[in-house]
């Protein structure tokens, strides 16, 4: 007894660093939650829209016979989960919650901590793999876990769960050099899962690695046409034939589920891609590609937003806030001053050319990028917010400054080791001015169970029902849109109204009765019925809630100037 506490003890005094980097970010996340975890970080818009998604996987649990592609909102229009992300690889994780009592808010504070709790352990587990020393780990696991660019997307929750991004790039690296079939599963099974915890990072994760894929070969080799070339078929060759049978098996059952996995995923945006007209503009996507300003962008910063608020002109800004922070951008400059041939092992080498040739990449250079080449692949333009790359980018940068902080760490120089520790503290003050936007646990609560118990005491909500809740002009109609949504949901009944990331009905303030029949006659329009008669059964199952100027005449007939 006495050994195993003397080796834990020992444990903890090795990886004291990384412990305690880890509860400082910890207990950067439950501060933003604040006093009896009343806050919770975001807006009333896509923050509850996450929530929606998470709370519809956790009903859908619960009713399995369900289709799960088929929410309750923008009815009677399918496939609507496949509008947006849909969180299925972490939404299990809410769920636990769920299932023993939590309430759903606090269910997802609780998903939303796990979230950056599991990408720190990811990149401190990795860095140390790379024999990085507790100290420098600490450093690069806190800033990919918690740095500024992943702060700045608190309103876009979906973007938190990146933890196969270190692992994917490691045992991609690690089958390079040794090359064996469980590698290259673990490689592929990340992938697959990084897709179902959100598809843009996925999709991110995958030209990281087509990048590293490129690059690796010239690290491993005699460097000649031939040898680049056949430097991946030989890997794969090699792993193939020192692997014994039972091993081959596996590897194969486990390649042919998660390609099931992944077509799975797949197959409904296939097929919402094909049904609706939803398109990005280029102009859309040229907007949010990355511009040289965007990685001096800070604006939520307390510390650096008047260095930011200098900087002008950007397209939608909210979403070119880059900045990693001084602390990362100091040991990159240092790092240009520590000699190649003694100091870089070739993953950072790797890392940093991945990095430099992403950035350079998808980068907007006065009306041109070569990320545009791409747009005209299937898939690639759905893809909206390019800016959001930086996610995964912050692990190239988490890997490249921890190497350099080791370095600093291992000489003996008391100078260097005072300015380590200097960046270390620079780093967790960045993260601790950090400027929140939050909203009100109880009050997301009560506008739903005040909607909800209104309209059940004031209407009689019968099998067949379909409810429609106009928009409260006091609050952006999106926050409306998402209220009808719960409301419906608790209610177990379907809604017209509807939110996600693709809109069928366009934005806007939307009180007058009239949406009702138009929204109505645009599914009738889709679907291409002409037949009165669905109008007729639809629109008297309608609980109309919160509109004006309702005409008795619509029961029975089209509405001049619409029509199917």
């Amino acid at each position: 007894m006495q050994h195993k506490i003397k080796f834990l003890l020992q444990l903890i005094l090795k990886n004291f660093s990384i412990i305690l980097t880890f509860f400082f970010g910890v207990g950067l996340i439950l501060a933003v939650f604040g006093f009896n975890f009343s806050q919770i970080p975001g807006d009333l818009g896509d923050t509850r829209f996450n929530l929606y998604i998470l709370e519809h996987f956790f009903q859908w649990l619960q009713n399995p016979g369900t289709n799960y592609w088929q929410a309750n909102f923008f009815y009677p229009f399918p496939l609507t989960m496949a509008f947006s992300d849909n969180l299925l690889g972490s939404a299990p994780i809410y769920a636990v919650f769920r299932l023993f009592g939590v309430s759903r808010e606090s269910a997802y504070q609780g998903w939303y901590l796990i979230g950056f709790i599991l990408n720190f352990i990811a990149a401190a587990y990795v860095l140390q793999k790379l024999e990085i020393k507790p100290f420098a780990s600490g450093f690069g696991a806190f800033f990919f876990a918690f740095g500024l660019p992943m702060l700045v997307q608190e309103g876009h929750p979906q973007l938190i769960y990146r933890f196969c991004v270190p692992f994917a790039s490691y045992f991609l690296w690690k089958f390079a050099n040794s090359p064996n079939l469980k590698s290259i599963l673990i490689v592929f099974v990340m992938v697959v899962w990084q897709f179902y915890l959100t598809i843009y990072i996925g999709f991110f994760l995958v030209l990281l690695l087509l990048f590293m894929l490129l690059i690796i070969p010239f690290f491993c080799q005699k460097i000649n046409i031939q040898n680049l070339l056949l430097f991946w078929p030989k890997r794969l060759l090699q792993a193939w034939q020192i692997t014994q049978p039972k091993g081959k098996l596996v590897f194969l059952i486990g390649f042919v589920a998660f390609c099931g996995l992944f077509f799975g995923l797949i197959y409904p945006y296939y097929q919402v891609s094909k049904l609706y007209p939803f398109t990005r503009s280029l102009y859309e996507i040229t907007s949010m590609l990355p511009r040289w300003q965007s990685y001096f962008l800070a604006d939520h910063s307390l510390l650096w937003k008047p260095i930011s608020k200098t900087i002008s002109s950007l397209p939608m800004r909210h979403e070119h806030q880059l900045f990693p922070g001084i602390a990362v951008s100091l040991l990159i400059i240092l790092g240009i001053f520590i000699r190649k041939n003694s100091s870089y092992k070739p993953f950072v080498i790797i890392n940093l050319i991945a990095l430099i040739l992403l950035l350079l990449f998808t980068m907007w250079f006065n009306g041109f990028s070569l990320y545009t080449l791409l747009i005209k692949i299937p898939g690639f333009n759905s893809i909206r917010a390019v800016t959001r790359i930086q996610l995964v980018l912050m692990w190239p940068l988490a890997v490249v400054t921890s190497f350099i902080l080791n370095r600093l760490m291992d000489n003996k120089s008391f100078l260097q080791k005072l300015f380590s520790i200097g960046v270390m503290i620079l780093l967790f003050f960045e993260a601790l001015t950090f400027s929140h936007y939050r909203f009100s646990k109880y009050d997301s609560q009560m506008r739903i169970s005040n909607l909800r118990d209104e309209i059940r005491n004031s209407v009689d909500i019968q099998e067949g029902s379909i409810i429609y809740i106009g928009s409260d002009p006091t609050v952006p109609w999106y926050v409306s849109e998402i209220d009808a949504m719960f409301a419906a949901l608790e209610l177990g009944i379907p809604t017209l109204n509807g939110y996600s990331g693709s809109l069928l009905y366009g934005a806007g303030i939307k009180t007058e009765c009239g949406e009702i029949p138009y929204r109505i006659i645009s599914y009738m329009q889709f679907s291409e019925i002409s037949d009165k008669n669905y109008y007729r059964n639809t629109i008297n199952r309608v609980i109309p809630w919160n509109v004006d100027n309702c005409a008795p005449q619509w029961l029975d007939d089209f509405p001049l100037g619409i029509s199917p």
